[in-house]
């Protein structure tokens, strides 16, 4: 057998050291594509029919949708919504937020076919929007070729765009969406403005005040700013942007405040102090973990990944305020919108992460093999929206729609006031609403801070010719006394998808 030739060998490594490091970047890449793919082909048939039915729906799908409009429709008249709600008002305004969602709705009250369309697509823009941030924040952090970079972007998307809550919220009258969409604005232009020598980064603060006063949640975007510019430019050009941040926010709400008498300060501060429930976040933490484990996970390895590169990425940063901010769906009255602001975290460090190491050198991009694997278990495990979203996140039921029909029509035609748990029946029978917010009133009544008497002496009184709850009205949003008093002072007169009693006939 003839010696093997030792020039040939050393010619032969080269070639399967590059076949190596072709697989290790290329074969992620390919894989990433994939899960992209399978995200779009599968849920955008859906959610495109879910979204389009929504729109076209005349009727609430949840109750924070009526709460906007009809505030919505006070603003248009000239109104407040931050009015003192005393023991002699009789009635109840709840200005659970603060004011520019409400005033965005106001001017789409006339202009759309439903009083709820015009608000619908207002947060379905704000998705769209936030939607691109995402990718934005993915694309532009420190990848080196621009396919990676694209890639990248593509994960971020898809990965959001697919995520339940997110899809069920970007249709529905709630500030939630729209206030991320303006503070992800914020998140982007620090992200790409942060070295800037003529201070571009200051610009970020429009849109993050303007998404708190959208909704007085949206605290963990500033927050991450703030870090991102303390570890990256240093504590002058942070502590520059937080006195900036803080004039910018207090001015406004100085003003509101004193023009309101107090009570801007009173709705959006004192009156959202309610009762923290550790089961709430429980549950809502379950949720999230059941169906979306797999992006979390791949989301910290991206961040600490890019923390350990010293990458010029805010995603890390954000992901860390999001989910110490998640513990806020533990409030009572809380819904799954809470938990969009993690997902959307996640999913752009997720993005941002695969963008970087796939760019990187070969023992770099090692890292990208886990996050794809993780990727591939989310498409599975966000295959089919959990249970808990059946009843949101499915084809509307015509019958359900002939039965609010008839319901409206009966208050429309009852002469009196009506007190309803929905308060998007009496609107839509073109009937003033008394009582606007039966949580608030509930939460606030069992803390001592809202005094209940007066809505006790409304039902005492028989002052409403119709009272409409649901078959079993939860504990949350009708005291027992309350409750009490209906069942005292009415009838039940119809058995629907929601319960109409009647004032019993004085003797």
């Amino acid at each position: 057998m003839p010696p093997r030739d030792r020039a040939s060998d050393q010619g032969k490594r080269p070639a399967a050291v590059w076949v190596r490091a072709e697989a290790t970047r290329l074969v992620p890449i390919a894989v990433a594509a994939v899960t992209v793919a399978l995200i779009v082909i599968h849920h955008l048939p859906q959610i495109a029919a879910f979204w389009a039915a929504m729109l076209r729906w005349p009727y609430p799908m949840q109750g924070s949708e009526s709460l906007v409009v009809w505030e919505a429709q006070r603003l248009a008249q000239g109104e407040s919504i931050y009015v003192a709600n005393g023991p002699t008002q009789h009635g109840f305004v709840s200005g659970p937020y603060t004011p520019l969602y409400f005033a965005a709705v106001a001017t789409t009250l006339k202009l759309s076919s439903t009083v709820y369309t015009g608000g619908r697509l207002i947060t379905l823009v704000a998705w769209v929007a936030l939607l691109i941030m995402g990718g934005a924040l993915a694309y532009g952090a420190g990848a080196t070729t621009r396919r990676v970079r694209w890639l990248g972007a593509a994960v971020a998307v898809a990965n959001l765009a697919a995520f339940t809550p997110g899809i069920i919220w970007a249709v529905r009258v709630k500030p939630t969406i729209p206030a991320l969409a303006l503070a992800a604005c914020g998140l982007l232009i620090v992200q790409r403005t942060w070295s800037s020598p003529r201070q571009m980064y200051l610009w970020a603060l429009v849109p993050l005040v303007a998404a708190y006063f959208t909704k007085q949640t949206a605290l963990a975007a500033p927050l991450a700013a703030t870090l991102f510019l303390l570890t990256r430019a240093g504590w002058r050009v942070a502590a520059r942007f937080v006195g900036v941040g803080i004039i910018g926010g207090l001015v406004p709400f100085g003003l509101l405040t004193m023009l309101t008498r107090g009570e801007f300060f009173r709705h959006i501060v004192a009156d959202r102090r309610l009762a923290w429930q550790p089961q709430l976040v429980l549950n809502f933490g379950g949720l999230f973990s059941r169906d979306y484990w797999p992006l979390l996970l791949a989301a910290v390895l991206a961040a600490l990944a890019l923390l350990r590169w010293r990458t010029p990425s805010i995603a890390p940063l954000y992901l860390l305020c999001a989910t110490a901010f998640v513990v806020t769906i533990g409030v009572e009255g809380a819904d799954h919108d809470h938990l969009i602001e993690l997902a959307f975290a996640a999913a752009a460090a997720v993005g941002t992460g695969l963008a970087v190491a796939l760019g990187r050198t070969s023992s770099a991009r090692l890292l990208a093999w886990p996050i794809v694997a993780l990727l591939i278990l989310q498409v599975g495990t966000g295959w089919t929206p959990d249970r808990w979203y059946a009843g949101e996140y499915a084809q509307l039921d015509p019958r359900i729609r002939q039965q609010l029909d008839l319901i409206v029509t009966n208050v429309r035609h009852t002469p009196g006031e009506v007190l309803a748990e929905e308060i998007g029946l009496i609107i839509l029978a073109g009937k003033p609403v008394p009582y606007d917010d039966p949580q608030a009133m509930a939460a606030l009544a069992r803390i001592g801070r809202w005094d209940q008497q007066q809505l006790l002496d409304d039902l005492n009184a028989r002052r409403f010719t119709l009272v409409i709850l649901p078959a079993n009205p939860r504990d949350e949003l009708w005291t027992p006394e309350v409750l009490a008093a209906i069942a005292a002072n009415y009838d039940l007169k119809f058995r629907d998808v929601w319960f109409t009693y009647e004032a019993k006939p004085r003797r």
